[in-house]
């Protein structure tokens, strides 16, 4: 039970509900400021052109949820049908499972929730041949997989959405981190770290509470910031974060 401990939650709206709807059901008081916002982007000739030769790729990649609306939103306005011997490769189930929503089953889904080990199984389901990717995904997003990915693995990057720093927040937050009011802050994205260290200016507050991270490569921007202490889910999912919240408190 996580009864009366105070957790701050950052991720974005959408992607941090049933967390927090999971933490309050097991007595935490929870609040949720995020430090990003996720918005689709306009049309762009990179875009058109990667709709308009989509029959050119054998694979779609999806690393996250967003990737996966933000780019069916965008077929639906260039009115843009996918062949149907389109394949699907997705990291995680979660994505997998809003693909689902719009009518598509991924072919290939990683064991695991990181773009390195997406690249290893993924070059090894192709057998290392060539095999061309089309990747729609957010301006943020790290080169992991193409570093990473077999040579034979040719990925076409499509930005079809933006992460950016709020609009609005609520700045009595950095008061209540100060008086030591949260014992636990949940980060789900190095932008999040970025975006909470510039705008409270202050960094050492990442060490006013217990720093939970729900992976390596949020991790590393905490690490950046001389957060080392920092507690990392072993499942980089929503409920890697819930299970080690749970550890941390038997």
């Amino acid at each position: 039970m996580l009864t009366n401990k105070r957790i701050l939650l950052t991720g974005s709206v959408d992607s941090s509900i049933s967390l927090s709807h999971s933490l309050a059901l097991h007595g935490a008081s929870v609040q949720l400021v995020p430090m990003i916002e996720i918005f689709p982007v306009e049309s762009t000739s990179h875009i058109h052109q990667c709709v308009s030769n989509l029959n050119t790729f054998e694979w779609i990649m999806f690393t996250s949820k967003y990737g996966v609306s933000s780019w069916f939103d965008m077929l639906h306005v260039h009115g843009v049908q996918i062949p149907h011997t389109m394949k699907f490769a997705s990291v995680g189930s979660k994505t997998a499972e809003k693909l689902t929503s719009y009518g598509y089953i991924a072919d290939f889904v990683c064991s695991k929730h990181n773009g390195k080990d997406f690249a290893k199984e993924f070059s090894e389901f192709c057998n290392h041949t060539e095999t061309r990717v089309l990747f729609p995904t957010g301006n943020l997003t790290q080169n992991m997989i193409a570093l990473t990915v077999s040579p034979a693995i040719l990925i076409t990057k499509c930005i079809v959405y933006q992460t950016v720093p709020p609009q609005y927040f609520d700045a009595s937050i950095f008061d209540k981190i100060r008086a030591n009011q949260f014992d636990f802050i949940i980060f789900t994205s190095p932008s999040g770290v970025t975006n909470f260290v510039e705008l409270s200016n202050e960094p050492t507050l990442l060490h006013k509470a217990q720093i939970i991270s729900i992976g390596p490569s949020t991790t590393k921007r905490l690490q950046e910031y001389n957060c080392t202490t920092s507690v990392q889910a072993q499942e980089y999912t929503s409920q890697g974060i819930f299970a080690i919240l749970q550890q941390l408190n038997t």
